[in-house]
């Protein structure tokens, strides 16, 4: 569960700028380190829990070749964070139900 707003600016016939920020689920780590080899202590040192996101994107078309070019650069605060990716703004597609 989470959600995510943008606001896409067209620039020109063959470019657009897309600002995002949204928040989601998130799985982090305690600081400390693991004293033993048992898999159950590092299972007890990983949380879920929520982190927000801002995310610049920028996409262009040359004209004469066609190519199709993607630019973005994701923010969070904590980089200790894994993020699953977001389907509806890393991909060209969207999925749908059957």
């Amino acid at each position: 569960m989470g959600y995510t707003a943008a606001v896409t600016q067209n620039l020109g016939q063959d470019a657009s700028a897309t600002v995002m920020y949204g928040s989601m689920g998130a799985l982090t780590a305690d600081h400390g380190e693991t004293i033993s080899n048992n898999p159950d202590e590092l299972r007890s040192m990983i949380h879920a829990g929520r982190k927000d996101a801002a995310t610049f994107r920028v996409s262009a078309t040359a004209r004469w070749t066609g190519t199709h070019m993607i630019a973005s650069y994701q923010w969070t605060a904590d980089h200790r964070w894994a993020m699953p990716g977001n389907v509806y703004s890393t991909q060209a597609f969207r999925p749908c139900r059957a």
